[in-house]
């Protein structure tokens, strides 16, 4: 669920999101399919209709690197970045048992525009101690570099800086399959790729707060199949980029609901 506050353009709406990841070996590949139905205000045509699909290969080099390349379509009923297609290739180094490096790279070619994205991510996990209990501990540093050209005069990318460099962080803690992760995104960002190439945010919003926290619990069934429930709730502080309208919230309770077999 989706609430827009002080949105010239939006109202609320709803995001539905279908993830099938399958592994074999040496090879993992996600698909996803992400539609979303958002109401609009009167000054816009018609309410707004989305559609993604988004692919990911990983093949694994050996226990500590891997490289990954990833495919993302757009279909959207009202904004020019119909269209658009992000291309990503990236690779993932564990220089040790408990440290991980992930660097990635997008292009994200539409017709109004052209999109570059540098991510890189360090990880680090570990036990820790915590009231008196065991609890499995993971921190990850990241920064996200978008370079935007070739954008065309009045499109919704015409208020958009020309580059933009985002911080953040992220922190989980897990124990017998509960988990609670917290994470911040700082600094401005638009048109922005997320999870890795999974997902993008293709609307004209300059994005300058984020943060997001999570908690859910994963259930055994039997020793190959789990479900795992989780809640998240995302806070998120913008401006609409073609009216430059600021202080724009956005609130996303997300329900997760996951089957491995």
């Amino acid at each position: 669920m989706r609430d827009f506050r002080n949105s010239t353009l939006k109202e609320e709406g709803t995001n539905k999101v279908f993830l099938l990841k399958h592994s074999s070996q040496a090879h993992t590949l996600h698909l996803v399919y992400e539609h979303t139905n958002t109401s609009t205000t009167p000054k816009v045509p018609k309410d707004l209709e989305v559609k993604k699909f988004a692919s990911r290969y990983t093949y694994s080099i050996n226990n500590k690197s891997s490289l990954h390349a990833g495919y993302l379509n757009i279909d959207d009923n009202l904004v020019s970045t119909d269209g658009g297609k992000i291309y990503t290739i990236g690779m993932s180094h564990k220089p040790s048992q408990k440290s991980k490096v992930t660097l990635a790279t997008y292009y994200g070619n539409y017709d109004i525009m052209k999109t570059y994205q540098f991510d890189a991510t360090i990880s680090y996990t570990d036990k820790l101690t915590l009231f008196d209990t065991k609890v499995k501990s993971t921190s990850a540093l990241l920064s996200k570099y978008i370079n935007i050209t070739e954008c065309q005069q009045g499109e919704i990318c015409s208020n958009a800086q020309s580059n933009y460099f985002t911080p953040g962080f992220s922190q989980k803690f897990s124990y017998q399959g509960n988990y609670l992760s917290l994470g911040a995104l700082f600094g401005k960002r638009a048109f922005s790729v997320m999870q890795e190439g999974l997902k993008v945010q293709h609307h004209g919003m300059e994005f300058y707060k984020t943060a997001k926290a999570t908690i859910g619990k994963k259930f055994g069934i039997d020793n190959k199949s789990t479900i795992n429930c989780a809640l998240s709730y995302i806070y998120q502080e913008a401006t609409e980029l073609p009216s430059q309208n600021s202080n724009v919230e956005v609130h996303n309770t997300v329900l997760t609901l996951g089957y491995k077999f």
